[in-house]
């Protein structure tokens, strides 16, 4: 993949363990133009390896409480991102579960990359890469 254009990375820290999304973090950092990281979450409850990262480029977004609350600010933070800001070419989604799917969806209909990282039941990180809407 392409290291031009700008990276978004959406991180779900309610199910993406601190354990591999920071290292993660810290390697699409290293490795791409990283625009900016929103990681999505309950702030009493989230990791402190993530609250560690705040910064002008990590935004810990204060989900609150309520069942899928998170998921429903990533998909309106990716929105507006993907809506909003032309630069961007590239969403990284980090996340355990598919709720962020209208997010993928959205990627695919603007014609971006989207990189999306999970870990399987034995903690394996698999990834999942390519343009969005195509299977790879």
């Amino acid at each position: 993949m392409s290291l031009s254009g700008d990276l978004v990375i959406f991180i779900d820290a309610e199910n993406a363990s601190a354990k591999w999304g920071v290292p993660l973090y810290v390697w699409l950092c290293q490795n791409f133009k990283v625009r900016e990281c929103y990681c999505v979450g309950n702030r009493a409850t989230v990791a402190k390896d993530y609250l560690l990262l705040e910064g002008p480029k990590f935004h810990l977004v204060n989900s609150m409480l309520g069942k899928d609350s998170a998921d429903t600010w990533l998909v309106m933070l990716g929105s507006r991102e993907l809506c909003l800001r032309r630069s961007v070419k590239k969403v990284a989604i980090l996340s355990n579960d598919r709720d962020f799917a209208p997010l993928a969806y959205l990627a695919a209909e603007r014609q971006k990359k989207l990189i999306i990282y999970a870990a399987g039941n034995s903690g394996t990180l698999r990834a999942q890469g390519g343009h969005a809407g195509k299977r790879q």
